[in-house]
């Protein structure tokens, strides 16, 4: 008995929330609240974006003092500067493992940037067939209440 009169009051709220959302109303909504969604994608787009511009950059700037470095022991080297270039070797050591090191990072920042282009492009996707959708239902809705 109790559950049927349960069953019954919820029935009851249910019909009455029922007639007080508008599909039309309902549909706005999810549309903005997919929208609100955009910028966050972006300014995530933006952060991953600025990080690889700063790990390339810095990777170039070490390749450019890997690559003076070279050339300064080299140099040493034809004028018989052997002090010199032993200097210029250890620093050319950590040059190079700058390099090294800044590489992959590179390489992890860019797949980054193109994972996170590819959810938004998913997204963008999936939030038009899903305004589509809703629409679609809700034009059967209203030729639904005509009928």
């Amino acid at each position: 008995m109790w559950k049927r009169f349960v069953r019954a009051v919820k029935s009851i709220f249910g019909g009455i929330v029922s007639s007080a959302e508008s599909p039309r109303a309902v549909l706005k909504q999810n549309i903005r609240e997919l929208n609100d969604q955009v910028p966050k994608m972006n300014d995530n787009i933006a952060t991953v974006k600025a990080n690889f511009k700063t790990l390339k950059s810095d990777l170039e700037d070490a390749r450019s003092r890997r690559d003076n470095i070279e050339n300064k022991m080299k140099a040493a080297i034809e004028q018989d500067r052997d002090d010199i270039a032993k200097k210029y070797a250890m620093r050319l050591e950590d040059a190079r493992d700058e390099v090294e090191r800044l590489e992959p990072q590179v390489d992890q920042a860019e797949q980054a940037l193109e994972k996170a282009k590819g959810v938004k492009e998913a997204f963008m996707r999936e939030k038009e067939q899903k305004v589509q959708e809703a629409k679609e239902a809700l034009r059967e809705h209203e030729r639904a209440q005509y009928q």
